[in-house]
């Protein structure tokens, strides 16, 4: 893009190093009129050209160059991202696991509680559209389950049964699930024991939409569409980079513009031709 640019000047300029037109190269003298008398240009206007007045070309291929080679770095590194950030239009799949302390009312105590749920993600998570609770513990034959209970939005209640499905219940919401399956897998809903397990069921379900819960026994995953989620991680990577070095490369031409302009006006001047 620069070598148009420079072969003019060489051609406008090689009979001599005295400032020119910079329409048609036409030699100024001093005490020269303002038009030019060969091509009838504002010299004012069109300004002069000289061999040590070079005016800078814009730095579209510098500023396209970047945003080219700074983009294959930004693709890797938005690849990388992806697999941590979650996606902004998706859906969110939470597992969790409530064991008893080793301390406490339930030390020692050979049960656990597996809660997973299912849910939509507009930006951020949105309240489960289907979550699953299983009252377990282990047996000779590995682990059995004493009591689950279901919840699905379309229905907005709790369903809780047992293995024999002998005893059943609806419940409306979340405490009285909670105590209800304390109360089916044996224990009293008034003990610290059978407090101590509502409340961490309460607490769990409360914390499911919430992506940054996490703990030991709390996994979440993200799953949508894959490839748009890594172009947006790509493009947050590989836009402000390129913008910066956009508008600093830009900066620098404006201000050798303004100088090569200063000085053919300064030259005009010192040839005496009128302002």
């Amino acid at each position: 893009m620069r070598l148009p640019g420079r072969l003019r000047r060489a051609r406008l300029t090689a009979e001599g190093p005295e400032p020119r037109c910079r329409r048609c190269g036409y030699a100024i003298c001093e005490s020269a009129a303002r038009i030019c008398p060969e091509c009838g240009g504002d010299l004012r206007t069109l300004g002069v050209i000289a061999r040590s007045l070079d005016r800078p070309i814009y730095p579209l291929a510098s500023i396209i160059g970047v945003g080219v080679l700074w983009g294959a770095v930004s693709l890797i590194i938005g690849m990388v991202l992806a697999d941590y950030i979650p996606p902004v239009v998706g859906h969110y799949i939470s597992n969790q696991t409530l064991r008893p302390k080793n301390s406490g009312p339930l030390a020692g105590a050979s049960e656990w509680i597996d809660v997973r749920a299912r849910g939509r993600r507009r930006w951020v998570n949105q309240p489960p559209d289907h979550v699953w609770i299983s009252w377990r513990r282990y047996s000779t034959t590995g682990s059995d389950w004493l009591v689950e209970a279901t919840f699905e939005s379309t229905d907005g209640r709790w369903h809780v049964d047992t293995p024999d499905k002998a005893r059943h219940a609806t419940e409306p919401n979340v405490p009285a699930v909670s105590s209800r399956l304390v109360e089916l897998a044996g224990i009293d809903p008034q003990t610290p024991a059978g407090k101590w397990w509502g409340e961490r069921i309460e607490h769990s379900i409360e914390q499911i939409p919430n992506p940054s819960f996490r703990t030991a026994d709390t996994h979440n995953v993200y799953y949508g569409d894959p490839y748009g989620h890594v172009w947006i991680c790509c493009f947050c990577v590989w836009f402000p980079v390129w913008w910066i070095v956009r508008r600093q490369v830009r900066r620098r031409w404006k201000l050798q513009r303004k100088y090569i302009l200063g000085e053919e006006q300064a030259t005009l001047d010192r040839l005496g031709v009128p302002a």
